[in-house]
């Protein structure tokens, strides 16, 4: 007897991650031979390229991509064959065996070493490119239904007939230098490495030890690289235990499970798990009770005695519960496969894995069942299907018996109900084709609202297929979006919505996206009750996972029927009693955008380092088209800090003659602004601001709201300002300003009430990205105001402006006697800051009363608000030391570096309180050191701001970047108490270098030169400071990039020449590449020469 082989599943991992690696470069090579000498390839990728919306920077990834998922199917399907043929069950054609030999069952072993043998002695002008599609073609025979084996754009990438003749044609030094070879060696290793000599797949295991080996093989970072993200098991879990976990299999055996995004078949594996042991569990009791019942297995008729064996149970699901389909060839691939090894000692074919696009109504579009009658017909030469296309036109085609048949199946696959619908579907709006747009608006339009996204049109897709429950993991912007208003109206008229989970971001591995899990029934239940349960602020997936468990326990029950009083039937995850607040607060209350004439974003200039300018720039530019300009950060309370800024305004009308400074200004630009959209299309002239919106909104008194946040902060401008998109522009129609104000608006928006009811609505609190937008402010409810209370409102917003005016005007005296002069300036801000409080708490306590709130209603505002809602001292002065400790005291404002204004929100104590309290614990604690009880974090903030703005006039007047020792001392002749100053900043690190506060202070306000070009290249505002690659280098930001090259001229003389660095000198000439200057490929000649000379090895 021979000795057992064992099976080595980490061997075999081992071998499969070479082989990948391997094919992976050899399809690079092929792809680019094919693309250059091969038509036929070539008009295929560009149609990819057209139908995925590939632009030419994206191009690269996505070829990596293709020749990842290309070596991938190859493998799987060289794999799989080597498994059917150790398990014997390969059907061998009659052309596998040669006249008068006996007949070998190992004969149909193509793709083992021994059918690699006979192939090679039968063949004289073989290749094993040829072999392999032998084989696939024997398999694709033996099992029809898998789709695998069926031709797929990935087998494009692999030589053509043609092309593996090459062998025959060319020398063999022409033949060897062809990417043609390297395919041809690697797939004969392939065969070589899975031989059954060194594994044998039919050698008896434990467990799923080939579906472990398909799970592992594919490394995290490809699949990151193919976009293969698997949803957690956590989410899997928790959906399938509330919706297919609940599957009786007694009473329903042809329980039905669909997942129409299927992907690698994650969902289905785990339902197939959870199917397979309640079969198994319950077999006894189906053999009984459905024991005359008739079956069919495999072709066979039998009785349910018969049936319901163990052995059976894999078939039964495959083909009668288990469905999945899949746009991607490659996605099904992987859900097949993964499925048929659940268990191969009983392989079945029978399965319902379909490759399609899940959006298309097939069951619909197609007359299939006219189709299916000519089916009947085996002798006819062709069959006609009538159908009704994307574009809405009625045609005819003419299809082979096998097209028919699959079209068929696939339109049988659409006509079902399926028990349970479950999965994580696509979502985006990346489509190129008009043509299947307009087709998905208009099939999906009971859900389809102003933006196109996937996931909004398989909700309504999956949803209608559905005979029980649906439970998925989609993005978040369903609980609240305006796009998504008719989407929550569908599912709130037509289904029992059970649970709402929002989960937050960072729930996929390197995909950051916000999502949320929906279960529902297919019932209308007027009383039912909805579990919500937010998570997203659980650091991480295990603490979600730990909070879902407990959902009983955690999660808010609201009445669904509540849901339909909201505005836009938005999805809130808050308590019942915070909606009916909501619901008072909005009725019978005029909106905001009914008042107003323009509720708008501001300027999206398409390239801000092109349009927007400093102070300094100015004059080299033509004054008639300079506009200042305010952005987001401009603005707060009440309050504009507005910063020196410009935009050129040019749009549509704008005369540009005599404007040579302006234009030669933007030549610099020319190639990224001619790149913009609207240019492209030739809506605006290359020069012109990309969105400019119209000069009324901007020249005219008006409220600025700022866009990025996830609270509303408001204040007016009287000085006609422009601003850019960060900004929201509110400007009120004449007609009413007799009733409403601009002061009155800015007065609800900065409120206490009306920020708790944005944050109720909006529900972004905290997001990373969150954006107050103007489809929300347009729906906000202002309400009338006596005529005798608008005039002491305008006073008081006026008030508060004027104050805050008076708080920017005082600055912190840097030049001498720096503490105790900041200690003063400070005294003197936080008196204002005590009258700003008291006035802003009128208005906040005015706007209450004008929005009828009861004392209850205003504390469960109050409380809502609050940064720590268990604490409610509500403190009064006598207890206020008892509560803010001077250790405490010392602690949150000195230590922790929190402001007056942070530390009487967090404990509810009155600022004017507090600061009353730190004179009272200076007095007693440290009358002749004082700033021991002050935070000194705005002074060093100032200082910083001091040494960048000394830096930036430095570096103006020298125009040639500097290093930090030169920018140390030239900072030190323009400011005479610049000691003091590195003494103040030292802190409680006396021996600190000056050069290294200095560069620290700067590096709040440099972009690393990486940094600088990405936000050039998403047009966004650069810092003011650049520093370059080594980080001791600094220039303007404004420069151009003339100036720049300076660096990098002396900079690769530097790592040549004076301090050789290989590394660094490459790593330089990389950076330059990026450069917009006159003879740049010149330039990079002479650095290249210059470092292979001074590298030569």
């Amino acid at each position: 007897m021979g000795e057992t082989v064992r099976f080595n599943k980490d061997a075999l991992i081992d071998e499969l991650k070479q082989i990948h690696r391997d094919m992976v470069s050899v399809y690079k090579e092929l792809f680019t031979y094919k693309y250059e000498n091969n038509e036929d390839f070539r008009n295929f990728i560009e149609k990819e390229y057209r139908e995925n919306g590939i632009e030419n920077d994206d191009k690269e990834k996505w070829n990596e991509n293709f020749c990842h998922r290309t070596s991938y199917t190859l493998i799987n399907k060289v794999l799989f064959i080597r498994i059917c043929e150790d398990k014997g069950f390969m059907f061998n054609p009659e052309e596998d065996f040669i006249m008068g030999e006996p007949k070998d069952p190992n004969i149909g072993k193509k793709l083992s070493a021994r059918g690699r043998d006979r192939w090679i002695s039968l063949i004289s002008n073989y290749t094993f490119g040829e072999l392999l599609k032998f084989a696939f073609a024997d398999m694709k025979e033996s099992f029809k239904n898998i789709a695998l084996f069926k031709e797929d754009k990935y087998e494009k990438l692999n030589p053509t007939k043609q092309e593996l003749e090459l062998k025959f044609m060319l020398d063999s030094k022409e033949y060897k230098k062809t990417p043609i070879y390297s395919y041809e060696e690697n797939v004969a290793k392939i065969i070589e490495k899975l031989d059954t000599s060194k594994f044998d797949f039919n050698v008896p295991a434990e467990g799923n030890i080939l579906g472990d080996v398909y799970e592992k093989f594919m490394d995290r970072e490809t699949r990151k690289a193919i976009g293969q993200f698997y949803t957690p098991d956590f989410v899997i879990e928790y959906i399938l235990n509330n919706t297919v976990a609940e599957a009786d299999v007694i009473e329903n055996p042809f329980v039905s499970v669909l997942d129409p995004a299927c992907g690698s078949g994650h969902f289905l594996i785990m339902a197939y798990d959870i199917l397979r042991k309640k079969f198994e569990e319950s077999i006894d009791k189906l053999r009984e009770k459905y024991a005359d019942v008739d079956y069919v297995y495999k072709n066979k008729k039998m009785k349910g005695k018969e049936y319901w064996v163990k052995d059976r149970i894999h078939y039964h699901i495959l083909k009668h519960c288990i469905f999945g389909a899949d746009i991607d060839s490659f996605a099904v691939q992987l859900t097949t496969i993964n499925l048929l090894l659940k268990d191969l000692d009983n392989f079945t074919d029978e399965l319902n894995i379909m490759e399609c696009d899940s959006l298309i109504k097939w069951e619909e579009d197609y007359d299939w069942q006219d189709l299916k009658q000519q089916l009947e017909d085996h002798n006819k030469l062709y069959y006609t299907i009538n159908y009704k296309d994307i574009a809405g036109i009625q045609r005819q085609d003419i299809l082979s018996w096998d097209k028919a048949e699959e079209l068929v199946r696939l339109c049988e696959f659409w006509s079902k109900k399926y028990d349970y619908v479950v999965g994580n579907p696509p979502y985006g709006s990346k489509l190129s084709d008009d043509s299947l747009k307009k087709y998905y608006m208009n099939t999906y339009s009971d859900v389809h609202m102003r933006t196109i996204d996937v996931y909004n049109y398989f909700i309504s897709r999956a949803s209608k297929e559905l005979k029980g429950k649906l439970g998925i993991i989609i993005p978040n912007s369903l609980l609240t979006q305006y796009e998504y208003t008719k989407c929550r109206k569908y599912l709130l008229d037509s289904f029992a919505i059970k649970t709402i989970i929002y989960l937050g971001e960072n729930v996929f591995e390197d995909n950051s996206y916000p999502t949320m899990i929906l279960i529902i029934e297919n019932l209308i239940d007027l009383n039912n009750e909805i579990h919500l349960l937010d998570v997203s602020d659980c650091a991480n997936n295990y603490e979600k996972k730990i909070k879902i468990d407990n959902i009983d326990k955690l999660s808010l029950k609201t009445k669904q029927s509540v849901f339909l009083k909201l505005d836009q039937y938005k999805f809130l995850l808050i308590r019942e009693d915070l909606i009916n607040l909501i619901l008072k607060i909005k009725s019978n209350h005029k909106k905001l955008d009914d008042i107003c004439k323009y509720v708008a974003v501001g300027i999206a200039s398409g390239n801000d380092k092109a349009f927007v300018v400093n102070l300094n720039q100015i004059e080299e530019l033509d004054k008639r088209l300079l506009r200042k300009v305010l952005v987001g950060s401009n603005i707060n309370k009440y309050s504009i800090s507005y910063a020196d800024k410009y935009v050129l305004y040019i749009n549509k009308d704008t005369d540009v003659a005599n404007c040579e400074k302006t234009l030669k200004h933007l030549e610099k630009y020319k190639v990224q602004l001619s790149s913009r959209r609207e240019a492209k299309k030739g809506i605006i002239r290359w020069f012109e601001l990309h969105w400019p919106r119209s000069p009324e909104q901007f020249e005219t008194k008006k409220i600025l709201c700022r866009q990025t946040g996830d609270s509303l902060i408001a204040t007016i401008d009287e000085d006609n300002y422009y601003n850019l998109n960060s900004i929201i522009d509110i400007v009120l129609k004449e007609d009413v300003k007799m009733i409403y104000s601009e002061e009155y608006i800015t007065a609800i928006l900065n409120s206490n009430l009306m920020n708790a009811y944005y944050k109720l609505i909006v529900q972004e609190n905290n997001k990373l990205y969150a954006e107050v937008k103007p489809v929300v402010l347009k729906e906000l409810p202002i309400p009338l105001i006596n005529s005798n209370e608008l005039p002491i409102i305008n006073e008081k917003v006026k008030k508060i402006i004027e104050l805050n005016q008076k708080i920017n005007s005082i600055k912190f005296n840097l030049t001498t006697d720096v503490v105790s002069n900041y200690i003063k300036a400070l005294e003197e801000i936080e008196e204002i800051k005590v009258e700003i409080k008291e006035t802003e708490k009128y208005l906040n306590d005015a706007i209450y009363r004008i929005y009828s709130m009861e004392e209850d209603e205003i504390e469960i505002i109050e409380k809502f608000l609050c940064e720590k809602p268990d604490i409610t001292y509500r403190t009064n002065k006598e207890k206020l030391e008892k509560v803010i400790t001077v250790d405490r005291f010392i602690e949150e404002h000195v230590v922790n570096n929190k402001s007056l204004e942070h530390i009487a929100d967090m404990y509810e104590v009155k600022y004017s309180d507090l600061v009353t309290l730190r004179q009272k614990y200076i007095k007693e604690y440290a009358t002749n050191e004082p700033w021991k009880f002050y935070n000194f974090l705005q002074l060093f903030n100032a200082i910083n701001e001091h040494l960048k703005k000394g830096t930036i006039e430095i570096l103006t007047s020298a125009k040639k970047y500097m290093n930090i020792m030169e920018i140390r001392d030239a900072l030190k002749t323009l400011y005479g108490n610049f000691e003091e100053l590195m003494n103040i900043m030292r802190k409680d690190n006396p021996t600190k270098k000056s050069k290294d506060i200095v560069k620290e202070a700067l590096n709040k306000f440099a972009d690393t030169w990486s940094s600088y070009i990405k936000n050039i290249n998403a047009d966004k505002e650069p810092k003011e400071l650049v520093k370059y690659y080594d980080n001791n280098y600094y220039g303007l930001s404004e420069w151009d990039d003339e100036i720049h090259k300076e660096y990098f001229i002396d900079a690769i003389k530097e790592y040549t020449e004076i301090n050789p660095n290989e590394k660094k000198a490459r790593d330089i000439l990389k950076l330059f590449e990026g450069l917009n200057i006159k003879d740049k490929e010149d330039y990079i000649e002479i650095f290249n020469s210059q470092i292979k000379k001074a590298f030569r090895k």
